[in-house]
């Protein structure tokens, strides 16, 4: 939803090369905001609902860990047991030393959304999907946008040509700092070096685009929950091993590199026992 609106406003920006004299006079940043939100909570909030109020599911509330091959235990004081056990978890963002333990103010995919107001310039530490997005939301916006990425090019997983082009074209957009990691950070400025080791400083608000530990910087909230990744990931058919316990399979960020909702749900009905399958 946000994406749409940025894409509106860079329509009526690049008007002019169509023969339209339109301009965009003004951006209602807490307008767009609480529009989408709105929505996005209701949303989030009759998810729950339903799931509280079914009459074929039971909601636990709290944090949950393996004790057995077929037993959990919630909030340590709650054990329940299940022959099929599925892990349908999210991730959390993963925060650089350099900008968590600088004092500073700082936003994540988590609190992106809900800025109070559009700040002048925003420092995005990371150059994944998630990055982009967010460089286009509020570069449309009319932000000042840093990228600053270690690797070559933005997009790095895509393939080689595609994600050359990509750079090449947002480049011309963006300020775009490549083979680049942030050394200090500051309430106003952030410090980066690039490969060829030279300091440079950059004005704007730091946003952290990473996600902690897996390929796209996420890492899935299993650490808590007696569960053993093989690699970042939990890799699995039917079959997840959960440290020394089986469980029936997994969704979501621990067991997908596309950390989306939407891939999440799709992948659903392949949870479903199949006859005759191991």
């Amino acid at each position: 939803m946000f994406v749409y609106t940025a894409d509106l406003a860079m329509q009526v920006s690049g008007a002019s090369q169509f023969g339209l004299a339109a301009t965009l006079e003004r951006v209602d940043w807490p307008a767009i905001r609480d529009r989408i939100i709105t929505r996005v909570d209701e949303s989030s909030h009759a998810g729950r609902r339903e799931r509280t109020e079914s009459t074929n599911c039971t909601v636990l509330d709290g944090r949950a860990r393996f004790t057995g091959p077929h037993e959990l235990v919630i909030n340590d004081d709650t054990r329940i047991e299940a022959e099929q056990i599925v892990i349908a978890t999210g991730g959390r963002p993963a925060i650089p030393p350099v900008v968590k333990n600088a004092g500073i103010e700082f936003h994540t995919s988590d609190t992106i959304l809900r800025l109070d107001a559009l700040p002048a310039s925003m420092v995005i530490l990371g150059g994944g999907y998630v990055a982009v997005e967010w460089a286009h939301v509020f570069s449309s916006f009319g932000v000042d946008i840093h990228i600053v990425e270690r690797a070559a090019t933005l997009m790095e997983a895509l393939d080689a040509e595609i994600s050359k082009r990509f750079t090449d074209q947002n480049a011309k957009r963006w300020n775009v700092h490549l083979d680049a990691t942030v050394t200090t950070s500051g309430r106003t400025r952030t410090t980066w070096w690039s490969s060829s080791k030279t300091a440079r400083e950059l004005p704007g608000n730091c946003y952290s685009s990473q996600r902690d530990g897996a390929t796209q910087h996420r890492r899935p909230r299993l650490d808590v929950a007696g569960v053993t990744l093989v690699g970042r990931r939990a890799r699995c058919r039917r079959q997840l091993r959960a440290g020394a316990h089986r469980v029936s399979g997994a969704l979501g960020d621990c067991s997908s590199p596309f950390e989306l909702k939407h891939v999440a749900t799709c992948r659903k009905p392949r949870l479903s026992p199949t006859p005759g399958s191991p």
